[in-house]
Formats: C-alpha cells, structure tokens, sequence
C-alpha cells in the first residue's frame, strides 16, 4: 500500500512540475532577467534531445535522472527571474533616495550576479553532459556531472528561497 501511495505522490509532483514548465514565459519578465530564462530553457531542450538520440539502457537511465534534475533547475531559474523581476519593479516605485530603494537594489543586483554565474554553471554542465553522452558508454562516467548538477540544483532552490523570504 505504501508503494502504491508513494507512486502516486511522485506521479503527482511531475504533473505539477510539467504544468509549472509549461508556463515559464521569458517575457514575462524585464530584460534583465530574460536572457536566463531563455538559456535554461535552451540549454535544457538542448540536454534532452541529446537524450531522446541515445539507446535504452543504464546510460540513458541516468541521463534521464539527471535531466529531472536539470528541469528542476529551470524552474527554480524561472522563480528567481521572476522574483528579481518583482524586486526591480518594487525599486522603480519608491525614491531612490530612500533608504528601502537602497536595500532592494543590492538585493536585486546580488540576485542577478548569483544567478548570472549559475546560469553559467548549468550550460557548462549540460555540456559536459552532452559530451559524455556522446562519447561514454559507461554511465559511471557520469557521477561527476550528477554531482555538478545537484550542487547547482541545490544553490539555485537556496537563491530562490532566499528571494522568497523577502515578501
């Protein structure tokens, strides 16, 4: 009975998880944000064609793991965008002489160079991905790349909790 609830949890989650992708719009938010957006979600169609190309097995098992993974961190690069977006906007309608302007600028900018540098960690990470999917037939090969991918996963839930706890 518990594995039939636990199935249905995580059948669950990756319908919500889908819907949650489904409407992450670049957009939607300013400039400044965009170009994150727009290269997760690059980066990330780029990962899963490469794993669509390789055959069944262990290898594309843990592409598959991986790639889970990678999707999460295009969501929460989406949530930090739109969060960073909602900081701008909150900048832009008080004095920039107050000190309140002062506080929600170096949040904002802070947010935006942390999510500059793991924008920059995730396409070098799909890279390497894409590599050695390329290249490897032994998806041990790939336990360095996971590692990378879950740190990112787990800076970039931190950037946005972080965000949100702001209000």
């Amino acid at each position: 009975m518990n594995r039939i609830r636990g199935w249905w949890r995580r059948r669950r989650l990756t319908r919500a998880r889908r819907r949650a992708r489904a409407r992450i719009d670049p957009f939607a938010v300013g400039e400044r944000w965009r170009p994150f957006v727009r290269s997760a979600l690059q980066a990330r169609a780029r990962y899963h064609d490469v794993v669509a190309g390789v055959a069944p097995g262990p290898l594309r098992e843990r592409l598959g793991d991986i790639g889970r993974r990678i999707d999460e961190a295009v969501d929460d690069c989406w949530q930090v965008a739109r969060r960073g977006h909602e900081l701008d906007r909150a900048r832009r309608t008080l004095d920039p002489a107050l000190p309140q302007a002062e506080r929600l600028a170096r949040r904002a900018d802070g947010a935006h160079e942390r999510l500059s540098e793991l924008d920059r960690q995730l396409e070098g990470a799909v890279a390497r991905a894409v590599e050695l999917a390329a290249t490897a037939g032994d998806p041990l090969v790939l336990g360095p790349v996971r590692g990378d991918v879950e740190r990112l996963v787990d800076e970039l839930e931190a950037l946005r909790q972080g965000l949100d706890e702001l209000g």
